[in-house]
């Protein structure tokens, strides 16, 4: 009996160097060496790491055999999973992540009282049991359905914001005032305009881009307050 390293022993195959075998691995065990050693980050050069590993495998040629078609199949199935992953991100829909800052200018009307119902004593907007008609205009991107609504918003020192939440920005956005282009925004932030007499409110006409008939959330925010609400665009809430 060899008293040598008892992962190296001598003797006759299939321990031993056989004929064109080179180091006496078989091709499959060669083959899910390297496999092995590269999955789990070892160095292919490390000839005394390889060796124990290779030699149980040429001991067992069928276990050889099967683990080179599990190392197989695994690789093919990753591959899979990669493609399916890119596959679907590519065909995620874009969304909108812009803020919109309408100008002073783009103010089209002065009231003394609101015309709907009023958010946080700033904002004046259409019930949330009301309807919005949307319609389709194939040549808007990436939205195609719209719907004119317009808002009008109290001037004060406080800062005024409706903001699309995040989770919905590839659904629908918003325009009001002189923002302009048919995406919208995810968010608009109105200017504190110079009021008239008497006519504190400022009317500024926009409405809503979607991707389809929606009941969608709407955050109105003044200064650090903030109200979730719930706009009927094309499909009652």
């Amino acid at each position: 009996m060899s008293r040598g390293n008892p992962w190296f022993p001598r003797g006759p195959p299939p321990f031993g160097r056989r004929r064109g075998s080179g180091r006496g691995q078989s091709r499959h065990s060669a083959l899910l060496t390297r496999c092995f050693f590269g999955a789990v980050g070892l160095p292919a050069g490390k000839a005394r790491l390889r060796r124990p590993f290779a030699v149980a495998l040429e001991r067992y040629p069928r276990l050889a055999v099967r683990a080179t078609r599990l190392f197989a199949a695994a690789g093919v199935l990753c591959s899979l999973a990669i493609f399916a992953a890119v596959s679907a991100d590519a065909r995620r829909p874009r969304g909108i992540n812009a803020l919109g800052r309408p100008t002073c200018d783009s103010v089209a009307s002065d009231t003394g009282s609101p015309f709907g119902s009023v958010v946080l004593g700033r904002v004046a907007i259409w019930p949330s049991n009301r309807v919005l008609q949307m319609n389709y205009i194939s040549s808007y991107r990436p939205f195609r359905y719209w719907g004119k609504q317009g808002v009008e918003i109290r001037s004060g020192a406080k800062r005024v914001e409706l903001i699309v939440p995040a989770a919905w920005r590839d659904r629908i956005s918003v325009t009001w005032g002189d923002m302009g282009g048919p995406e919208g925004a995810s968010a608009v932030r109105f200017a504190n305009c110079r009021t008239l007499p008497d006519r504190p409110w400022k009317g500024y006409a926009g409405g809503f881009f979607a991707r389809k008939p929606v009941c969608a959330p709407l955050v109105v925010r003044v200064g650090s307050r903030q109200v979730r609400l719930r706009v009927a665009l094309g499909r009652s809430c």
